[in-house]
């Protein structure tokens, strides 16, 4: 069995919940190989093939071993073990710790409490993307490795237009809907304008927490992030904190 293992950022995920299978499965592992690959699996021709076949290695103890750890650290309740794996040497594993570091950044941050791809949506907004069928592309721009698919994109769009107190406020002949999958975009879509409300400004700014006005509950792996388990990432510190100001 030979496992392919991109530099894309759920491939992560999958070769940590695969590699901690087959520990479980207590198998002597001879079978089991990986190619690492740093590209993007879909522009791997069907040509190159054999040529990165060439390059598969017998999994080693201590990939399994990483793995292991790896998964237990993401389905763990708090962050604190993912963190601390990411200080560590995970080289077996070359996409292991840039996959955890941007994962971080998908914690609420700490101050204004947007997670880096709402912040990007935001300040795109206020860059002069004003048309909604452009967002996702602008946003996907800024990231280094692009992990995110559109209609993901579009329920983060939503996350900041319906609710209580948006941050986002969406102009068009009917309210903002998720668009369908065939025809994209259709007419009425591609006419939807997006601005930013006056709270979307100032939580931009830093001024305000969104979750003083907005308190979400949502999971990232075994992490239930809600109002009384507010876990914030500080990237200019580059460490988590437990928000204690968090309304309860």
């Amino acid at each position: 069995m030979v496992l392919w293992n991109s530099f894309e950022l759920f491939d992560q995920l999958h070769i940590m919940q695969l590699l901690d299978g087959f520990v479980q499965t207590r198998d002597n592992f001879q079978h089991l190989s990986v190619i690492f690959i740093d590209d993007y699996l879909g522009r791997v021709s069907i040509e190159s093939l054999p040529q990165w076949l060439e390059k598969r290695e017998s999994v080693s103890k201590k990939q399994l071993v990483l793995g292991q750890l790896g998964w237990k650290a993401f389905t763990a309740q708090t962050p604190e073990l993912m963190f601390e794996l990411a200080q560590q040497d995970t080289s077996v594993l070359p996409f292991l710790q840039s996959g955890f570091l941007r994962l971080f950044e998908e914690f609420p941050a700490e101050g204004c409490g947007l997670t880096r791809t709402e912040h990007c949506i935001l300040d795109k907004v206020r860059g002069g993307v004003s048309q909604l069928v452009r967002l996702f592309s602008e946003v996907q721009a800024e990231e280094p490795v692009h992990f995110m698919g559109d209609w993901s994109f579009w329920k983060r769009v939503r996350g900041l237009v319906e609710v209580p107190l948006p941050l986002l406020e969406v102009e068009g002949d009917v309210p903002f809907y998720e668009p369908p999958k065939t025809p994209f975009p259709d007419q009425v879509f591609r006419k939807f304008e997006v601005g930013l409300t006056g709270l979307g400004i100032e939580v931009l700014d830093n001024v305000v927490d969104w979750h003083a006005h907005n308190p979400r509950t949502f999971w990232i792996g075994g992490i239930h992030l809600h109002p009384g388990n507010d876990w914030r990432w500080n990237a200019e510190r580059g460490k988590f904190i437990i928000n204690e100001l968090s309304p309860l």
